[in-house]
């Protein structure tokens, strides 16, 4: 079972790409956020 984690990362052509793709999701959902609060406020 351990054996199948190292062999490649699925998608992306490393982890890199990942955390990239989780951070800038995460920004846009923040950013998302306080543009709603701010127009409904």
């Amino acid at each position: 079972m351990m054996e199948d984690l190292d062999k490649e990362v699925p998608v992306f052509a490393s982890w890199r790409g990942w955390y990239v793709l989780v951070i800038g999701v995460l920004l846009v959902l923040i950013g998302l956020f306080f543009w709603i609060t701010k127009f409904f406020a």
